[in-house]
C-alpha cells in the first residue's frame, strides 16, 4: 500500500515533530488568544498518531508524523495556522501525504501558498450563483445554472459553459451541484434559501491539499486525504478556543 503503511514503526524512532513557537504561546504577557489542535491521521481502521498542539492565534503551527528520506520527508505533513474572525475559528493550512520536499520552489510549502492564495480570492460571483433546476436524462443529472439573474444554460457532469465546469451532483434530500469555476470549487443548492458556498478544501498540484475552514469549537472535521500513488488515508481535527 501507500508509504504511510509503514508509520507505525517510523513513530517507535520518532514519534511525531510538533514546531509551534512555544515560546510565544506560553509568554505570560501575550494576551492573544490560544487554540488548543487536536488531530488524529487514519489509514483504514488504523490511528497512526493523534497528536495535539496548543499554538496562538494567527501563529502557524506545522506536525510532522514522518522520517527523512535524503532532503525529501516520507509521511504526513499537517500545517495549521488558527485565526478568530468575531468570535469565530478559522483554520487555514494545508495537509500533504506521502513523499516530497517541503521547501523550495517546487516543494509542498511553495505549493500550499500559491493554492492558499487562490483558495482565499472569494470573487464577488458565488453568490449570484443560482441553480434554477435539476433533472435526469439517461441517469446521468442535468443542472440550469444562472448567474445574476441572467439567462438559463444546462450542464451535465463533466460539461462547462460560461467558465463553469459540473463536477458532479450530490446530496439526495437536499441535493447541490458542485462547479469548478477559476480554480475554486463552489457547491450551490437547489434550496433557494441557501447560498452557494466556498468547498473549505482544494487539492494542490502534486498531491494534498489545502483548506480554508470554519470550525466550531468541539465539533471534529474529517477530511479524505489523497496520496500520489492513488490512495488515501483520513486526517480529523477539532480545536478549542482558549482566551487569556
Amino acid at each position: 500500500m501507500g508509504s504511510i503503511i509503514k508509520l507505525p514503526a517510523i513513530l517507535l524512532k520518532l514519534s511525531f515533530g510538533i514546531f509551534p513557537l512555544l515560546g510565544q504561546v506560553e509568554d505570560a504577557e501575550n494576551t492573544k488568544p490560544q487554540v488548543q489542535i487536536s488531530s488524529r491521521f487514519i489509514d483504514g481502521d488504523t490511528v497512526l498518531a493523534a497528536p495535539r498542539v496548543l499554538t496562538t492565534v494567527g501563529q502557524e503551527a506545522v506536525i510532522q508524523v514522518a522520517q527523512e528520506v535524503g532532503d525529501s520527508l516520507d509521511g504526513v505533513v499537517l500545517s495549521v495556522t488558527p485565526r478568530v474572525v468575531d468570535g469565530k475559528v478559522f483554520l487555514e493550512g494545508f495537509a500533504f501525504a506521502g513523499k516530497g520536499k517541503l521547501g523550495g520552489d517546487e516543494g509542498i510549502k511553495s505549493r500550499a501558498k500559491e493554492a492558499l492564495k487562490s483558495l482565499k480570492e472569494k470573487g464577488g460571483d458565488i453568490d449570484k450563483i443560482e441553480m434554477r433546476g435539476l433533472f435526469s436524462i439517461g441517469g446521468q443529472p442535468r443542472i440550469s445554472l444562472s448567474v445574476d439573474g441572467g439567462s438559463a444554460f444546462f450542464l451535465q457532469p463533466g460539461q462547462t459553459q460560461r467558465g463553469m465546469k459540473l463536477l458532479r451532483v450530490e446530496g439526495d434530500k437536499d441535493p447541490y451541484a458542485v462547479i469548478e469555476t477559476s480554480g475554486r470549487q463552489i457547491h450551490v443548492y437547489l434550496n433557494a434559501t441557501k447560498r452557494s458556498e466556498l468547498v473549505p478544501m482544494v487539492s494542490m498540484k502534486g498531491g494534498g491539499g489545502v483548506f480554508l475552514r470554519e470550525m466550531v469549537p468541539g465539533e471534529k472535521w474529517i477530511f479524505p486525504l489523497l496520496r500520489d500513488d492513488g490512495t488515501s488515508c483520513k486526517i480529523e481535527l477539532n480545536v478549542q478556543l482558549i482566551t487569556p
